[in-house]
């Protein structure tokens, strides 16, 4: 009943290689409730109103003490509304990705397939406004991209045609 500053540890099994994805697909609580990812290990926060939060994770994870779920009705990080506010989309006609908006902080873009693998990862410049990202060595298809920075990310679907 009371989701003012509840925090939950949650227990995952998972394989190294194997693409997670953290999402809310029903939402049975107030609009006025936030509901935070937190990976200790990245040192990430995802408000997951808004975002997935996608990791493959390099060795295998069990147990609990490494992802936290909190509910508040406060927010827990500006720096998450600032990439809420954030574009990311493909440029088929020049075979780039496009980041568009402030990065307040050094911000980096990776790249991933439908299995999970990361296919490439760039630097993001915080001093412009847009940044384009080369993808013209990629396939066609459906990809993901993260953008992560030291107090949070953002993940988006794009179509590289």
């Amino acid at each position: 009943n009371d989701l003012s500053n509840v925090t939950i540890p949650l227990g995952i099994n998972a394989n190294a290689g194997e693409q997670l994805t953290f999402t809310i697909h029903e939402m049975q609580i107030p609009d006025t409730v936030n509901v935070y990812l937190e990976d200790t290990v990245e040192n990430t926060i995802t408000l997951l109103n808004t975002s997935d939060y996608i990791m493959t994770p390099s060795s295998q994870l069990t147990g609990t003490g490494r992802f936290y779920i909190t509910f508040t009705n406060t927010t827990l990080s500006t720096l998450e509304e600032t990439l809420d506010i954030v574009d990311i989309y493909a440029n088929n006609t020049n075979r780039t990705v496009v980041v568009s908006g402030e990065l307040d902080v050094n911000t980096t873009a990776t790249l991933f397939d439908l299995q999970g693998r990361t296919v490439m990862t760039a630097p993001l410049d915080a001093s412009k406004l847009s940044n384009s990202i080369n993808v013209a060595h990629l396939t066609t298809g459906v990809y993901i991209v993260q953008l992560t920075n030291a107090s949070g990310s953002k993940t988006a679907k794009i179509i590289l045609k």
